[in-house]
């Protein structure tokens, strides 16, 4: 433990991913690691955790992105760890999503973790698809309302430099959740005190029922901004008069207030003291207009001619009308006048045209002014310019609705217009085409030219995109450089398709940026409904994936979405159930391939294959069907089976007096599974007669390639405490093996057989095996050699230290009554119980090598020129300086075996071997076949005579 209290060990993060970080808080280390394991397949990083405490810690410490919790735990549970993470005081811990994951299923449970402050409840055991697809759901969850705080920061400045008060606040608790800086001047509290407070804390003669009455239009949808005047409270007790503008919206996707603030303070006095102070008429920021009792203008204060634009000259005996837009009807100023004289006031917008002709909002207010005996002498109009402020109400709109960088509809638009174009379709019985459009090689723009320029590029596609649509189309970018295309009341495919040819060829014109040419092209998906006939997000998902298939397809293309996945699906279904079928009906059988030690000619062991015997298509090798049910329950249960076979049949071996050892293949999803030692064990006791250091587990070496941890702690287990043997199959295929042989604790290490067929012919093999052979011995590791087909190949493994081996040059695999008939008719090799008794030193071990080396050669040489032009037959390596002989030559110099008489000897003997070989190959590629075959002779005594001066070396 570290001195934190977080075991690092546990830690394990995978760098560069694309995907968040996920913190999986399991106290069962084998669903931990199953739990782990399956996130990163997915992309993910992962944080692991043991119990509750030590996720709470791992989340201040390394802030991940989202949490898997288990909810049974010891001490801390997963239950009291989220409502711990939720309730911490830094924003950025309790904000985490947490999922619970639990074998309780009782509603209280899930009462439980949802009132601890969970996301999300998925039971145990867990269904991976099930956890992909909540974990696809919040992950867009949370790139959206990234999307909305990027949008916020676009925006901040027009909102954190504006002079005028801001207010955004939870419409439920009525919390601030953002100010800006005028506000927090003006009150003159910090934006962290107030996001302590709320809405009502400033406002000490506004009460809750007041407030909500206020409020209840635009809870009702009634009204989309309400006006009303209310008094603040400054933090050092002061107040002031404020008009406050209050809209409705979402923030962070969250229902929450914007309030827009005027202080009116100035306005109020100036009201109050209209008739008494000139001072306040002449100097107020707001328009004020004195009219006579039938409208018309008397009297206007500066103001009014700075934001009008008329001098006070021009519009004396004027009426109001100088200043109309047009943009409010009739029955606006009916309205208008019946409430100023029913009320004795009126307030609220109106757009009015300055003298130069542009438009302008104005917040007005309108009041009669009355004699002692109630008659009108005069009206009195006080606006101000909000121009800015409905600019920035606009704004806000468009973040709410539109992407900040291109202005197309952003995702919420377009599930709006998803709905109503899906509705059009079925109303007009026409084709929706759902496009999936991803721009090809959009990163290397940001990376080489920057994102402003890829930025800019963006808005250009998307103008493009706009250009070559119907005006009934919606085009919505959905982040990065993907677009979402709604193409309805289409007749036909084909009308689809030449819309979709003219987007793609507009976007691969060439894009001039900054004075650079930037050329791009474009890959889209289409699926057609109601041909496809199924929901929005599932339409969505199959265009994403037709996307992919035009990319595979090369790009700068459009590929239309089938179903033929989805029939593979299907198949593959059918296949699972008929290998399930063929289990339960005891069609799958073992055949036994013997293991024998070339040195005493010993029978030691044999592996076991599995068969399947089809009764309609015969004997079926693994390859037909394993492949089948890779990675799914069928390949544990099948395992299983072959592991038990195995056992009974050892078992009765050993009763007949048959003492081998027996080992099968295990897949790395089965060695990984997490009953697989339980499993094992149970199998074990019910064979108690096998000594279990007689029975071998085979796992291909790229089995080791995931969890190294993981794999070397089943391995123990299997080799300490259940006593089974362990061999690395297939070693050398991987690419660790250097630390699988240091860190894996298996006592066989298999050669793989690809290796084995290519020694004697690629120089490039043999080093291999003889560098596998080397560290075998190194870590005190058995080897043996699989594929041995032939008896040079096995002398070539003798001189070089591999003893023990299996192939077809041996036995091929057999039912296990055929193999007891074999193994009593049992031949060994006697060439290689030859050369195993007698003495060889070094020089004659280099030369014996030599001699098969060239023997092979040449054969394959021979074979190939008296074989037709069009055989499959390949030409031995040619090149002198390459082959077995080259290299040996090439060693015998470096390591000085022979004198340098006997070493010139042999390498001119050897040139002129090479020289006679390239004069047939010419030949045999000319076409002059019998010419090449007929010069045989002199090739074959070239050889003799490099034969003759190797035997006579010194």
């Amino acid at each position: 433990m570290s001195k934190d209290g977080i075991n690092k060990n546990t830690i394990d993060i995978t760098e560069n991913s694309s995907k968040p970080l996920i913190l999986v808080a399991e106290d069962d280390v084998i669903a931990r690691t199953i739990t782990t394991k399956v996130l990163k397949n997915l992309g993910y990083q992962v944080i692991a955790a043991e119990n509750g405490q030590q996720a709470v810690d791992i989340c201040y410490a390394e802030h991940p992105q989202i949490i898997l919790m288990d909810g049974a735990m010891p001490e801390v549970d997963g239950f009291d760890a989220c409502q711990k993470i939720k309730q911490a005081s830094n924003k950025s811990i309790s904000n985490i999503p947490i999922i619970i994951i639990t074998a309780l299923e009782s509603d209280e449970a899930i009462d439980k973790a949802f009132a601890a402050g969970a996301e999300d409840y998925i039971p145990k055991p867990v269904n991976w698809h099930i956890l992909e697809h909540r974990l696809d759901i919040l992950i867009k969850k949370l790139q959206a309302e990234k999307s909305l705080r990027q949008s916020e920061k676009r925006y901040g400045n027009i909102f954190e430099n504006s002079l005028t008060e801001i207010f955004v606040f939870d419409a439920a608790s009525y919390k601030f959740i953002k100010i800006n800086h005028g506000a927090c001047k003006n009150i003159g509290y910090t934006a962290t005190e107030l996001s302590e407070l709320s809405f009502l804390n400033i406002t000490p003669k506004l009460t809750l029922v007041q407030f909500e009455k206020l409020v209840k239009p635009l809870s009702s949808g009634t009204e989309e901004i309400i006006q009303f005047e209310t008094t603040y409270q400054r933090k050092n007790g002061s107040t002031y008069a404020v008009e406050v503008h209050l809209q409705l919206t979402k923030f962070l996707l969250k229902p929450a207030f914007v309030a827009i603030i005027l202080d009116i303070s100035a306005r109020k006095k100036a009201e109050e003291k209209l008739q008494l102070s000139a001072k306040v008429f002449s100097e107020t920021n707001e328009g004020i207009t004195i009219t006579d009792a039938k409208g018309i203008i008397i009297d206007v204060n500066p103001a009014f001619c700075k934001i009008t634009g008329y001098n006070r000259a021009e519009v004396i005996g004027q009426t109001s009308r100088i200043l109309s837009s047009g943009k409010q009807s009739p029955e606006f100023y009916t309205k208008m006048w019946r409430a100023i004289n029913k009320q004795g006031y009126w307030r609220g917008e109106v757009w009015n045209r300055t003298k130069n002709g542009s438009l302008y909002a104005e917040l007005l207010s309108i009041s009669p002014i009355t004699d002692e005996y109630g008659d009108i002498l005069h009206y009195v109009g006080i606006f101000s310019d909000i121009t800015h402020l409905k600019h920035q109400q606009k704004t806000l709109e468009q973040m709410a609705h539109y992407d900040v960088l291109t202005q197309l509809p952003n995702r919420i638009l377009l599930a709006d217009r998803f709905t109503l174009a899906l509705a059009h379709s079925q109303r007009q019985n026409t084709l929706l085409a759902v496009c999936f459009l991803d721009l090809d090689h959009f990163k290397p723009i940001n990376d080489t030219y920057g994102h402003e320029t890829g930025d800019q590029l963006l808005i250009d596609v998307a103008e493009r995109i706009k250009a070559n649509i119907r005006t009934e189309d919606t085009v919505s970018r959905q982040g990065g450089d993907e677009f979402i295309l709604l193409l309805g009341s289409l007749d036909s495919l084909a009308q689809c398709e030449k819309l979709l040819q003219r987007i793609i060829a507009s976007l691969a014109q060439p894009y001039i940026i900054d004075e650079h040419v930037i050329s791009i092209s474009a890959s889209v998906g289409i699926t057609l409904y109601p041909m496809d006939n199924a929901d929005a997000d599932t339409l969505m998902r199959h265009a994403d994936q037709a996307m992919y298939q035009a990319k595979l397809a090369g790009r700068n293309r459009f590929y239309l979405f089938n179903t033929e996945q989805d029939q593979q699906s299907i198949k593959k279904n059918i296949q699972l159930k008929e290998i399930q079928q063929a289990l339960s009906n005891n069609e799958f059988c073992l055949y036994f391939q013997p293991k024998v030690n070339m040195q005493t000619g010993k029978v030691f062991g044999a592996e076991a294959l599995i068969r399947w015997k089809h009764p309609e298509k015969g004997l079926l090798l693994p390859v037909k069907f394993l492949p089948i049910i890779a990675e799914t329950e069928l390949e544990i249960h099948l395992g299983t089976w072959v592991i038990n076979e195995a056992l009974q049949q050892l078992t009765y071996w050993q009763e007949q007096g048959i003492l081998l050892e027996v080992s099968v293949n295990i897949s790395a999803y089965h060695l990984q599974y997490p009953t697989f030692i339980t499993d094992l064990e149970t199998a074990l006791a019910l064979y108690p007669t096998i000594q279990s250091d007689c029975f071998q587990l085979e796992i291909l070496e790229s089995s080791a390639l995931g969890d190294l941890k993981l794999i070397n702690r089943i391995i123990k287990t299997c080799t300490q405490t259940l006593g089974v043997n362990i061999a690395l199959d297939d070693f050398g295929t991987g690419y660790s093996s250097l630390t699988h042989i240091r860190n894996l604790q298996a006592q066989t290490i298999k050669i793989d057989q690809t290796f084995v067929r290519g020694m004697l012919v690629d120089p490039n093999d043999y080093v291999i095996i003889d560098a596998i052979i080397g560290l075998a011995d190194s870590f005190n590791r058995k080897v043996i050699a699989e594929g041995v087909e032939s008896t040079e190949q096995g002398l070539m493994l003798l001189m070089i230290g591999c003893t023990e081996a299996q192939g077809y040059g041996i036995a091929q695999g057999m039912p296990a009554q055929d193999f007891q008939n074999w193994l009593i008719n049992y031949v060994p090799n006697q060439q290689w119980l030859t050369y195993a008794k007698k003495n060889w030193t070094a020089n004659d071990k280099k030369k014996k090598l030599f001699r098969l080396a060239m023997g092979q050669w040449q054969q394959h040489f021979e074979n190939k020129i008296l074989s037709s032009l069009d055989s499959p037959e390949q030409w031995p390596i040619l090149t002198r300086n390459h082959c077995h002989c080259g290299i040996w030559i090439k060693r015998a110099r470096q390591e000085q075996i022979f004198t340098d008489t006997w070493r010139l000897e042999l390498e001119k003997a050897h040139n002129l071997m090479h020289d006679i070989a390239d004069e047939l190959y010419n030949k045999y590629r000319k076409t002059e076949i019998n010419q090449a075959r007929e010069g045989l002779n002199e090739f074959q005594l070239a050889v003799r005579n490099m034969d003759s001066i190797l035997e006579q070396c010194e």
